[in-house]
């Protein structure tokens, strides 16, 4: 099967969606199709280092990735997106898919413009089957798709299939555009996390992610006063931030270290070596799927009581789950983990379990049933 997946997003900025992207690629390919990528993608240059306040990954491209334009930040649901915006990015993509002349076209984020809405209108002009996965959660609606709906119930209309991640990115979708969403989740390298470093530190947390502010960096460095209080040896790695956009409070100095990007290698080995994974967001997470990537590092998970992440952790059993935005509550779970090994075994066996149900191959697979049944 030739299959063209189309990401809003640019391929050099890590993230949810650049990452599903990423990964469904190359299982789709191990199953024995042809598969190309249409992006974005923004040069290691002068002007990337102007326009983005985040470096990400530069170099190579993979020779499935199509790249289509450059990208500008937009701020959107508490983090940035780089979406491109070029005028010539209007027929680099109709040029592009037909080009391609694949027999089905799968856009992620469909209703974001520009990129997955210029693939639609050219992919209806050459009737050619097309499915969308719906990742985002916006917490109390999606204010653009109340301001364009109009424009966008067209759109959705010509989706064959339509996927979410999780159910709380289908009660998203869902609330604007009523219809039948497949709930199939992120997927995981569960090998790749399996595999790796063992010595591991107890009292090390892991925070991993942006310093975006629904991440909730700022309340996990709050809680982290009355977690030292009372576990004195406990240190707090922070990886995916700058250690520039990170303020670390004076009092915690001695207690916290920001190591910054690290590339896939250095992730597996982070949650290899520390003792408990912290996810503090606050909210606008539509899928945890850095807790499911810590659950096959066999790391214990603490995270925030959000959509989205409550569907992945089932508190008490696989991870710990607490009320967002309450730092006394996260420091208590924290401790109660750093202090319990039993705790942190049982919680590492368990998650190890979840993360089996959220292995690529599987997740691949119910994808590619999709593709198969739209294409009749």
């Amino acid at each position: 099967m030739r299959i063209c997946i189309v990401s809003p997003y640019s391929w050099a900025f890590p993230g949810g969606v650049v990452e599903h992207v990423d990964a469904l690629a190359q299982h789709l390919e191990r199953r024995g199709h042809v598969v190309r990528v249409i992006a974005p993608n923004d040069p290691l240059d002068l002007r990337t280092r102007v326009l983005h306040p985040r470096l990400g990954r530069h170099g190579a491209l993979p020779s499935r990735v199509i790249p289509v334009g450059r990208s500008i930040p937009i701020p959107s649901n508490g983090s940035l997106g780089n979406l491109a915006f070029s005028p010539r990015t209007l027929w680099r993509v109709k040029r592009t898919i037909k080009r391609i002349r694949p027999e089905v076209v799968h856009l992620h984020e469909p209703l974001l413009p520009p990129i997955c809405w210029l693939a639609s209108w050219a992919v209806q002009e050459m009737g050619i089957p097309i499915a969308g996965t719906f990742h985002a959660h916006y917490p109390g609606g999606c204010y653009h798709y109340r301001l364009f709906k109009p424009l966008l119930e067209p759109l959705v209309e010509a989706l064959d299939a339509r996927i979410a991640v999780s159910p709380a990115a289908a009660a998203t979708a869902g609330e604007h555009f009523p219809g039948e969403y497949a709930i199939i989740p992120n997927g995981v390298d569960v090998d790749r996390f399996r595999n790796g470093e063992t010595g591991r530190d107890p009292y090390r947390v892991l925070f991993v992610g942006r310093p975006d502010e629904r991440k909730g960096l700022p309340i996990l460095l709050r809680a982290f006063y009355g977690v030292v209080r009372r576990v004195p040896q406990a240190r707090l790695v922070v990886v995916g931030s700058r250690p520039e956009d990170v303020k670390v409070p004076k009092g915690l100095l001695s207690s916290v270290e920001v190591r910054g990007m690290v590339d896939d290698a250095g992730l597996v080995r982070s949650m290899r070596t520390a003792g408990v994974l912290c996810a503090p967001s606050t909210g606008g997470e539509s899928f945890g799927l850095v807790l499911i990537e810590a659950m096959a590092a066999g790391l214990p998970v603490v995270a925030s009581d959000i959509p989205g992440y409550d569907a992945v952790v089932t508190s008490g059993e696989d991870g710990l789950l607490v009320p967002p935005g309450e730092p006394a509550a996260l420091a208590d779970a924290l401790v109660r983990v750093l202090k319990d090994r039993r705790l942190r075994e049982k919680l590492s066996r368990a998650g190890e379990r979840t993360a089996r149900r959220y292995a690529w191959p599987r997740v691949a697979a119910e994808i590619e049933r999709v593709y198969l049944r739209i294409l009749g």
